[in-house]
């Protein structure tokens, strides 16, 4: 068994290609972006001429309570709140020029129209929406259906303290606080709690014992079949084994959870296959085609799988930004809109609003 651990906070982030099994069949594009998602910030270019005693030059935080909250402050800012608890079923242009949204409740179907359509969904739940033919260009099919997606699967276990940070069950020169420690065995990657060192209680300690992708992540998510199976037995079982191979402490609780098997993503995250982030024709590709408009220019796709930094809520931001800039430009004073756009929230460092103009003429001209 080979264990290798980050104890600094800063670099709490591995690397896919480093920590998962089987991604040496994916894109080589995609090793070379993680790579420099990962190594080409201050947080890791400078860390090896930092001393560990000085602080790192930005700052971090943690949102009291969980990411979500997020979400529901944004949810809290918008004037028309969002319909949860239907499933879409159907997008398609109407004779009048517009878009119908149709949605699929315990009462029946519901149909609603508008001028222009933002569709955040993963891929693999696109596949299972009906969007007709002449509405999708041949690659934004070719991606609907093909686009290749990772497996990610956690595993969190709650203990009666953080005993990590302990020194007498430690000791003193092996207290872990934040980071990761990475393995050969079946968990892989165990990331530690970079918040709470200065709590005055000694409070449970929940652990992530293991963040697994790839092949790993479709092994130990094989048993992640819910609380009380016999699957999930064996997957605690498999877990503390692991980590009495690392550590050796009992357990209070547990949850697992995998991406693949949750109905509402059906995958992780986008991870591109070779040849289908991009090409010498770079109009001609499964990832350009995302970024473009269908529906001549009444229908756009958002969300990580269409940022070339897909697999992160960063991405998914940019995404955003991109798609509102595309349905700004069908709008009256799109000019000003689209400026107006740029000044509140600046330009994501991946695009580029001409680009993004030519995509769009490209796509309406059926070109893409």
């Amino acid at each position: 068994m080979r264990i290798w651990s980050i104890l600094n906070p800063s670099l709490s982030g591995s690397r896919h290609s480093e920590t998962a099994t089987g991604l040496y069949n994916d894109a080589f594009v995609e090793s070379t972006m993680d790579a420099m998602d990962f190594g080409s910030s201050t947080a890791t270019r400078d860390a090896g001429a930092r001393r560990q005693s000085e602080p790192p030059d930005y700052d971090w935080y943690c949102i009291d309570g969980g990411s979500d909250h997020i979400i529901r402050r944004m949810v809290d800012k918008i004037k028309t709140k969002p319909t949860t608890g239907v499933r879409v079923v159907a997008i398609q242009s109407t004779p009048s020029g517009e878009m119908e949204v149709v949605s699929q409740t315990r009462d029946g179907k519901i149909k609603k129209t508008y001028s222009q359509v933002i569709c955040t969904a993963p891929l693999g739940c696109i596949s299972a929406i009906e969007i007709p033919r002449e509405d999708l260009s041949y690659m934004q099919r070719l991606a609907i259906r093909g686009l290749n997606y990772d497996t990610s699967t956690k595993i969190a276990l709650k203990f009666e303290s953080r005993w990590w940070e302990d020194p007498a069950i430690m000791g003193a020169d092996r207290v872990i606080k934040g980071g990761t420690s990475s393995t050969d065995i079946p968990i892989r990657t165990c990331v530690y709690p970079s918040y709470g060192f200065n709590a005055t209680s000694k409070p449970p300690g929940v652990l992530l014992a293991s963040y697994t992708w790839a092949q790993d992540a479709q092994r130990l998510g094989g048993l992640a079949q819910g609380v009380g199976t016999e699957a999930d037995q064996r997957l605690v079982e498999l877990t503390l084994q692991n980590l009495s191979q690392l550590h050796g402490i009992p357990l209070v609780d547990h949850y697992a959870y995998n991406w693949h098997n949750n109905e509402d993503a059906r995958g992780a995250f986008a991870l591109f296959g070779p040849g289908q982030f991009g090409n010498r024709q770079q109009t001609n590709s499964m990832f350009v085609s995302m970024k473009a408009p269908a529906a001549g220019g009444k229908l756009h796709f958002a969300g990580e799988a269409t940022s070339a930094h897909h697999a992160w809520v960063l991405g998914a931001l940019n995404s955003a930004w991109r798609a509102v800039y595309s349905t700004l430009g069908r709008m009256q004073d799109a000019v000003i809109k689209r400026e107006q756009l740029i000044k509140e929230w600046k330009i994501p460092d991946e695009e580029d609003p001409e680009s993004l103009i030519k995509l769009a003429v490209l796509a309406e001209a059926n070109k893409l």
